[in-house]
């Protein structure tokens, strides 16, 4: 008999021709009847793309290995990344506004709801009003630019909307450059030390519990890059990695991922952040040492196993700010 389950809500018995509730009571368990093992469930309102490994080809399989059931939400379609010569792409707005509305209407709960690129600044306000209705963990990656620059097509307006959606936030993960577009500040390639803690506060005061920087690169640091967090508490903190002669694209949605298995699997911040950080640096060596073309990403099919089998990441260090 196939294994029948609710998504989203304590998981029902198996046997529904043999079940007197017909596998949707929670309430009691019945005699003689197995219960589905209870698992984490995620929204990932991400792109999809077809060449080059990002978005929900990232997210998905990374989301899978750390025993995390991912649904995904496409928020645009790709023919390629936007690094690739040319490219197709398809906002899905009608699609995802009906997609996270039946599961609103079906009372589907998730464990984190996660956003990254969105397709158009349309469906910033169609994610907010989902996960306002989410009692899980909502992770908002604010993917607009990279190395002091907006990607193509993304608009003022996107800019703009990001800070709405960032504001009711749990965490938030933008790179250096989409910290300083949030903040209405010049893009820096390297962030003196002094300024670290007003930019996480500044960053804070948009009203996320939680805010990350990531490939962040101290001023006179030139062999390391860090991703700087204030949690909650407002305890500053530093997880650093050695910096890679190489930049892969994806990289932002790869430590994403495994920063949102890690906390919805039970890992403090910190932690997370760690196992993410050790995970992305632990990837592109691989992908280096196979001479992989960039524009291609990370080798995550060569370096998904390194989830499951590093214990420790002996060359990821983490300090107070």
């Amino acid at each position: 008999m196939p294994v029948v389950t609710q998504i989203g809500k304590e998981a029902p018995c198996v046997a529904l021709d043999k079940c007197p509730c017909g596998g949707y009571d929670f309430s009691q368990k019945h005699e003689g009847v197995t219960k589905v093992k209870e698992r984490k469930l995620v929204a990932a309102l991400h792109d999809i793309v077809g060449l080059g490994r990002c978005s929900l080809t990232m997210v998905i399989p990374v989301l899978s290995a750390m025993g995390v059931l991912t649904c995904p939400v496409p928020t645009a379609v790709f023919s390629a990344h936007t690094l690739y010569p040319s490219f197709e792409k398809q906002s899905l707005n009608d699609f995802m506004r009906k997609t996270l509305e039946s599961y609103v209407r079906d009372d589907v709960h998730f464990d984190a709801s996660y956003s990254g690129y969105l397709g158009d600044v349309g469906q910033i306000e169609i994610i907010k009003a989902f996960m306002d209705k989410q009692k899980g963990l909502r992770i908002v990656d604010p993917v607009f630019g990279d190395h002091g620059a907006l990607y193509p097509s993304i608009s003022t307006e996107m800019v703009d909307g990001m800070r709405d959606l960032i504001a009711s936030a749990d965490i938030i993960v933008p790179n250096l450059t989409e910290a300083a577009f949030l903040l209405r500040r010049e893009a820096v390639e390297e962030l003196p030390r002094a300024q670290e803690m007003d930019w996480l506060n500044a960053l804070r005061d948009h009203g996320p519990r939680n805010v990350l920087i990531t490939s962040c690169q101290r001023q006179g640091e030139t062999d390391s890059v860090s991703v700087l967090g204030l949690d909650e508490k407002g305890e500053a903190f530093r997880v650093c990695s050695p910096l890679l002669p190489a930049q892969f694209h994806g990289n932002g949605d790869l430590f994403g991922s495994v920063l949102v298995g890690g906390m919805v699997n039970g890992l403090p911040l910190r932690e997370a952040v760690r196992q993410a950080a050790g995970f992305v640096y632990a990837a592109i060596e691989e992908t280096m040492q196979a001479q992989t073309p960039v524009i291609e990403g990370v080798r995550l099919e060569a370096s998904i196993s390194l989830l499951t089998t590093l214990q420790a990441y002996e060359n990821i260090t983490v300090e107070p700010v």
